[in-house]
């Protein structure tokens, strides 16, 4: 007999939404509560696709990834698996003893090319590539995975799966390893009444048919075939919004929406929250919102009609976000009003569309109505006042210390906003350590090289941590395709995937840019300057979306030591193209992991801009950046704790701003600093050794910060 479930709860709530920088991703929660207290405890958890920013969306939601047992993929790609590693350093941290990884073949692939940065993590994690075989989980009464393939159709996997108890596998199917193949799920949770959810991800039109003969099947039941508690009470669309636009596969949804069971759907779709309340929903971080706040505030503080004049200088809560962008708060509104829903033709259902916290009970032991769950959804919740209070006062501005060792100048910054928004830009995307936080990325910088206003403007990135594309689409908004397409160069530091783990999305979509929203590739080119170790990794991607000829001179790939050879092909195409605004690019070696560098840019008329990457004091990079106009230096830790900065290899305050001085540099940005300080930047000792006065300008980055570009 099944266990009877009077103190279970089943819930499925939307992680990922496919907006700001996140891809569609949904967790299934199984928890037991206490029989006489209000006691819930995660007994198990199952994720379904992990795109890039997945562990930082964790810690936005309160969610505990040390109580998470297994990941599911209807598909491997570069944006539903970017963010495993992630996860797998989070798991690392927190001592999760164990992962298990499920989904298309190809997987197994996937988790052997992130083990060169993922080695003293990945031990207790196995992939288990789905080949059509049944998963059975203790907490999961069946959860099988049925392969959606491409060439070859199979139409007995789906509407037998209840009825043959045979292992699919003896069946002899080959499952196709193209990007294009997807699996389909169909879970039952154990507990009575034994809750359904079907998980489908339709990732190309000429699925359909089988999808059709499939799903139509399941939801024509017949006396001796099929029983009423294997059909749905939740259908989730992963498939993506293109596909679930046509005709036919909005006659699948209104099929499935006739079954007997009369099943909810729920449908991913970024652009639908987009077009919502100004996109107040869209926002999946804080960060995110807060970004909005302030542009929405700028340009109301430029607005010659009084009604949008702010009537405060700065939001203390996120509640504030609608107020600033909408008349009405729909924060303060019903949980009804926040219902984003997509009208089905053909039917009178209405597909409720996945927003960030949105929650569906499928099963409790209280008498709380099963279904969505919009408590948690929208910006109704006070963010931490504290943390934002800070991070307004600090972002930005010159620091000026207490301590009395060194001068740093006023608060005010050292550049109007005027001068920075008609020059070229240095934008900071992360200014993190290690892990992502609430208000801090992983590292990442955006280099402006041409002087126009438009969006696909020349530009360069160095480093290129998980979420890059998230925190570049934060920034551009509609613009960041055209943004992408205009790179010319990406430069990595070294082979830890804080820096790297973001390249590969980067360059999916750079790829897509070029192919699919412009005529032909032409002449562009992106060139990747990495460590052998980080390229390698980029070559086990490639072959997924760069498939022909002119595909394949989109991106070249060269190392940072071939890469500074005068005569080098690809730095000799580079500079040619950039020369009006860089006149050499040179990977420097610094003190920190095998093959670590930092970057010298001599830019046109002779300024240098240096990039420490992640370094401790390093004499090569003073002598290489001598005289530099602008050094963006990592600052990891404060210099109470040098100890264990130079355990770690990196750099404290006061050792950054010793560099600055000893490399006679004009101004100083400070970044990369450790989590431990999820605000303000670490302090700076009050050493008596260091000069009084320091010759330079010392500014302290934060997420999204803005400094001109130094030429």
């Amino acid at each position: 007999m099944a266990p009877s479930s009077p103190r279970i709860s089943v819930t499925a709530e939307v992680v990922g939404t496919g907006s700001d920088g996140t891809e569609p991703s949904l967790l299934f929660s199984v928890q037991r509560h206490g029989l006489y207290s209000d006691d819930v405890k995660v007994m198990r958890r199952y994720l379904f696709n992990c795109g890039e920013g997945t562990q930082r969306l964790a810690g936005e939601n309160g969610i505990k990834l040390s109580s998470l047992d297994a990941m599911y993929f209807t598909r491997v790609d570069v944006k539903s698996v970017s963010g495993v590693p992630g996860v797998i350093f989070a798991l690392g941290s927190c001592g999760a003893a164990t992962l298990k990884l499920h989904g298309p073949v190809g997987l197994r692939g996937f988790l052997g090319a992130i083990r060169s940065f993922t080695t003293a993590t990945t031990n207790g994690h196995s992939a288990v590539d789905d080949e059509g075989t049944p998963i059975k989980k203790r907490k999961l009464l069946s959860l099988h995975a049925n392969e959606d393939d491409h060439g070859t159709p199979h139409d007995d996997l789906i509407p037998k799966i209840y009825t043959s108890n045979d292992n699919i596998n003896e069946r002899n199917l080959t499952p196709s390893a193209d990007v294009s193949s997807s699996l389909c799920f169909v879970i039952q949770f154990q507990y009575a009444p034994y809750p359904v959810v079907w998980i489908i991800d339709c990732r190309a039109l000429d699925h359909l048919s089988d999808l059709e003969r499939k799903f139509s099947a399941m939801t024509k039941i017949s006396a001796g075939s099929y029983c009423d508690a294997h059909l749905p009470s939740l259908v989730v669309h992963l498939s993506p919004a293109h596909v679930q636009a046509r005709p036919r596969y909005k006659q699948l949804m209104a099929s499935l929406s006739m079954a007997a069971s009369r099943p909810e759907q729920l449908v991913f779709d970024g652009s639908a929250l987009q077009a919502v309340a100004q996109g107040a929903f869209s926002y999946a971080f804080v960060s995110s919102a807060e970004v909005a706040v302030r542009r929405e505030l700028q340009a109301r503080s430029t607005s010659d009609k009084p009604e949008l004049k702010p009537k405060q200088t700065t939001p203390t809560t996120v509640d504030d976000l609608v107020k600033f962008l909408e008349d009405s708060s729909w924060s303060a509104a019903s949980p009804c009003r926040r219902q984003i829903v997509k009208h089905i033709e053909g039917c009178e259902l209405e597909a409720h569309v996945a927003q960030s916290k949105l929650q569906f009970r499928l099963l409790h032991p209280k008498s709380v109505q099963l279904g969505f769950n919009y408590e948690r959804t929208g910006w109704h919740q006070k963010a931490d006042k504290g943390e934002d209070d800070d991070e307004v006062e600090s972002g930005g501005n010159a620091v000026d210390t207490q301590s009395g060792d060194l001068s740093f100048g006023s608060k005010e910054p050292t550049n109007s906003q005027e001068e920075v928004a008609t020059s070229r830009k240095l934008i900071v995307l992360g200014t993190g350590s290690a892990a992502p936080s609430k208000l801090r990325a992983s590292s990442g910088m955006y280099l402006e090289l041409s002087e126009t206003n438009a969006a696909d403007v020349d530009s360069m990135l160095v480093d290129c941590g998980e979420g890059t594309f998230g925190q570049l689409w934060r920034q551009f908004g509609g613009d960041v395709a055209e943004r992408i397409g205009g790179l010319k160069c990406i430069w990595i530091s070294h082979n830890h995937a804080d820096h790297h783990c973001g390249l590969v999305r980067v360059l999916y979509e750079y790829w897509y840019f070029h192919t699919h929203r412009k005529e032909g590739t032409g002449s562009h080119q992106l060139v990747v300057v990495a460590p052998q170790s980080v390229l390698s990794y980029v070559e086990s991607w490639l072959p997924q979306f760069l498939q022909n000829g002119s595909d394949q001179q989109l991106v070249r790939l060269s190392t940072c030591a071939d890469f500074n050879n005068p005569r080098h092909p690809l730095r000799l195409q580079l500079l040619s193209k950039i020369s009006y605004a860089v006149t050499s690019i040179t990977s420097v070696r610094v003190f920190h992991c095998f093959d670590s560098y930092g970057l010298v840019l001599t830019l046109q008329g002779g300024k240098k801009l240096v990039y420490s990457g992640d370094t401790k004091p390093c004499n090569e990079l003073v002598l290489a950046g001598m005289g530099a106009e602008l050094l963006v230096h990592e600052a990891t830790f404060d210099d109470s704790m040098e100890e264990d900065a130079k355990k770690k290899k990196h750099s404290t305050v006061g050792q950054a701003l010793d560099i600055a001085r000893r490399m006679r540099a004009r101004q100083v940005v400070l970044t990369h600093f450790s989590q431990r300080y999820p605000s303000l930047p670490p302090p700076v000792s009050d050493s008596s050794e260091r000069p009084r006065i320091a010759p330079f300008t010392v500014l302290c980055a934060y997420d999204g910060f803005v400094h001109p570009m130094p030429f």
